[in-house]
């Protein structure tokens, strides 16, 4: 990123475009949640996402299928810096689905928001998949949410502190049925990863949720 008079200097790339008549599932994506996938102004280039769903499609299938069973989600984000949520709540009348969220990106951000301590960390670390199955239920607890997500993993341009490569992340969804995956995109652009690691997180969710009964 080059920084200019008039502030940072974000390079071009391919934007989703998801257009308000796009139907999907007999739900139609609104203007306000296709504009962010442009969260923070970064445009996401979505070359990696093969035949995965734009994010705020995803986002709308899920707060559909919540609002219309009446369950909640809370989220924990870490390289995906709050995409999850900002799709979830660019769909009007979240509240009555989206109960909160964090960005975890430190050990301290575990304490303060989450009240993780040494013991709840003992023999685990970040980027993993248990790592990823305690937050998304701590999270859940602390909100009363039918459901808990979290995602942990390296967004690039380099690999983590504990040696994972760029582009690695671990998914978890939590409640009536508990899930947890590991997605490599064997991508190192930092925008991208960050998208196609929220993506890869509404899309397991919506899995787990066409998965239940209605």
């Amino acid at each position: 990123m080059q920084e200019t008079a008039q502030g940072p200097k974000l390079r071009r790339t391919q934007q989703a475009t998801v257009g308000p008549t796009a139907d999907v599932g007999g739900h139609r994506p609104t203007n306000r949640s296709v504009a962010c996938i442009q969260f923070a102004g970064i445009a996401m280039n979505t070359s990696l996402g093969g035949d995965l769903p734009a994010l705020a499609v995803l986002a709308e299938r899920v707060g559909a299928c919540l609002r219309r069973r009446g369950e909640s989600v809370a989220v924990v984000e870490s390289s995906a810096g709050g995409l999850v949520s900002a799709s979830l709540l660019a769909i009007p009348g979240a509240s009555a689905f989206y109960l909160g969220g964090a960005v975890v990106y430190s050990r301290r951000a575990g304490r303060a928001l989450l009240g993780l301590t040494a013991a709840d960390l003992a023999g685990m670390r970040g980027e993993t998949e248990p790592y990823a199955l305690l937050v998304a239920g701590r999270i859940r607890d602390s909100h009363r949410a039918t459901w808990g997500l979290s995602e942990s993993g390296a967004s690039g341009p380099s690999g983590s502190p504990y040696g994972d490569p760029p582009g690695r992340v671990c998914l978890a969804v939590v409640g009536a049925t508990s899930v947890a995956k590991t997605i490599e995109t064997g991508g190192v652009e930092r925008a991208t990863n960050m998208d196609m690691f929220a993506r890869h997180l509404l899309q397991l969710f919506d899995e787990v949720l066409r998965a239940r009964p209605e």
